[in-house]
């Protein structure tokens, strides 16, 4: 009778190789995933970088006045999203951050800095206000634009909504650059790091380039800044100063 090959494996054997490879893949699945993760956070660079693009072609076509965040007087058809983003570039995914927790082709997963585009009613036209000339903005590299915002407010509204007013808090809101102010270095307020429902509804910044949650460290927001580069900030280094022009509107 001849022998059993010696080149197969034993139980024991098996399982040490079994044991192994688990262990190889809790060590590399983490990694892996947050590689991933950060590869959507690049392309959501490139979308704002690209939207970035947009809005100078805008301004330049447009004697350079910044669009309307919301444009209530004129029966909502002309807010940022639908003037320079459908308008010069005409693809619906640039304005779906590849992060956001409901992917929604042509949602508004950016939000703006209200006080650079505000929304525009007719009785602020009635009274000569309007959004702010590109030039009144300042400090084209400190100021903020567009950023990471809010997605949806309900199960069946999955867009975001247009624009969020108070992204920062109540502070924020009409709030011009002034170097004698106290609060420039402040951190702006991080709120929670999900998409979707919460108390303070469309009034949150969303942190949610990170790819770990659980630590502030970790937390990242995409930024368009008004020199049209990009940054990721995180809450330490988002500060109040980035979300105030030289004039509001």
């Amino acid at each position: 009778m001849k022998n059993k090959s010696k080149n197969t494996f034993t139980l024991i054997e098996l399982l040490v190789v079994i044991a192994i490879i688990s262990i190889l893949a809790a060590l590399l699945l983490p990694a892996l995933r947050n590689a991933k993760f950060m590869a959507k956070s690049i392309l959501c660079v490139s979308n704002l970088k690209q939207m970035g693009t947009a809005f100078d072609l805008y301004l330049s076509d447009n004697n350079y006045r910044m669009p309307r965040a919301w444009d209530v007087a004129g029966g909502y058809q002309t807010e940022y999203r639908k003037v320079v983003i459908d308008g010069y570039i005409n693809k619906p995914e640039i304005s779906m951050c590849p992060n956001a927790t409901k992917q929604v082709m042509g949602g508004y997963h950016y939000s703006c800095n209200p006080a650079v585009m505000r929304e525009i009613r007719a009785t602020d036209l009635a009274i000569g206000v309007d959004t702010i000339t590109y030039p009144q903005i300042g400090r084209f590299s400190e100021v903020v634009v567009l950023l990471d915002g809010v997605q949806y407010r309900s199960t069946s509204e999955w867009s975001a909504e247009p624009m969020a007013k108070s992204i920062d808090s109540a502070a924020v809101w009409g709030a011009a650059y002034s170097s004698t102010s106290l609060t420039l270095n402040n951190p702006v307020t991080v709120g929670v790091n999900t998409d979707g429902i919460d108390p303070l509804g469309k009034q949150q910044i969303r942190w949610r380039e990170s790819g770990v949650s659980g630590t502030k460290g970790a937390l990242k927001t995409n930024c368009l800044f008004a020199d049209w580069h990009v940054e990721s900030l995180t809450p330490g280094s988002f500060t109040n100063t980035m979300l105030r022009p030289n004039k509001i509107p």
